[in-house]
């Protein structure tokens, strides 16, 4: 499940945008480069949140400010969304995808490290997954169960 073409677009350049300004300016090269500088956004977001104050527009400080980095469970691709709980806090994220379908990369119940980032009324995973590890069999039953139990009372966020 794909956001729509212009939201993804309009992410897409803000994120890459950023990401050039913490690698003074340069273009990252490849995929790789790209995830240390995702690394890198987080960062300072949680450290050295003076580093943004005049670097970003106040609405793109915001959305980085209420993004989720770290490492997700994700669970699989549901009828409205893919379904990521964060590992730490056990809270689970309905994202879209940006331009590749999750599915088309993550086999179901993988750990992954990504961001997920609320964007013009869609909460978006940044496409940028560094695959961990699979989920035992009982493991992936219990997020499932528990990600029932979360959508039942409410508490899945996006």
């Amino acid at each position: 499940m794909l956001v729509e073409k212009n939201i993804a677009d309009h992410f897409l350049a803000a994120y890459k945008e950023l990401m050039q300004a913490l690698n003074q300016g340069v273009e990252p090269e490849n995929m790789e480069q790209y995830a240390k500088l995702r690394e890198a956004i987080y960062f300072y977001r949680n450290n050295h949140p003076e580093v943004y104050e005049n670097a970003l527009v106040p609405h793109w400080l915001e959305t980085i400010k209420k993004a989720v980095f770290g490492d997700f469970i994700y669970l699989k691709k549901y009828q409205k969304g893919y379904v990521l709980q964060e590992m730490t806090t056990g809270v689970f994220y309905q994202v879209k995808g940006l331009t590749t379908p999750l599915e088309d990369s993550l086999p179901e119940f993988t750990i992954v490290r990504t961001a997920v980032i609320p964007f013009e009324g869609e909460w978006l995973c940044d496409g940028l997954l560094i695959h961990k590890t699979a989920l035992s069999k009982e493991d992936a039953r219990a997020a499932r169960d528990a990600y029932a139990h979360a959508k039942k009372v409410k508490q899945v966020v996006g």
